[in-house]
């Protein structure tokens, strides 16, 4: 809920919406809402976070599940079947029609609803001579 005021001037609660009486200046009624409001905002970042770091983990699982197969592309609209979220990357880099990205350390191209060149760089450098 967000600071409302009336023409009069009135303002209320951050936390509970009710009438603040006293300074001018305040945001909450009582310290038990702000410390609520507080609560509740620090909760919902940590939420997202944890949210994001699943949904990373899910695109690791699946590319990782690929590599071991010997798979080297695929459909986009596969890997969306299979729970793949394409947003959620670690990096990439444009270049023209290609879009180079990362997820930790699996690195894949993809371009016109298709991911190819699925492949682990660190594992490149172990077979070099």
């Amino acid at each position: 809920m967000e600071l409302k005021r009336e023409k009069e001037g009135r303002e209320y609660c951050l936390g509970c919406g009710k009438r603040i009486f006293g300074r001018t200046d305040k945001l909450f009624c009582s310290n038990r809402c702000r410390s609520l409001y507080n609560y509740r905002k620090v909760r919902s970042r940590s939420l997202m976070k944890v949210r994001v770091m699943g949904l990373l983990e899910k695109n690791y699982e699946i590319l990782d599940t690929l590599i071991s197969q010997g798979v080297r592309d695929m459909e986009l609209s596969s890997l969306e079947m299979m729970g793949f979220r394409a947003e959620c990357v670690t990096s990439f880099t444009i270049r023209g029609r290609l879009k180079d990205v990362w997820c930790y350390d699996i690195r894949y191209n993809m371009s016109g609803g298709r991911l190819f060149n699925i492949r682990r760089p660190l594992d490149m450098l172990k077979n070099l001579p």
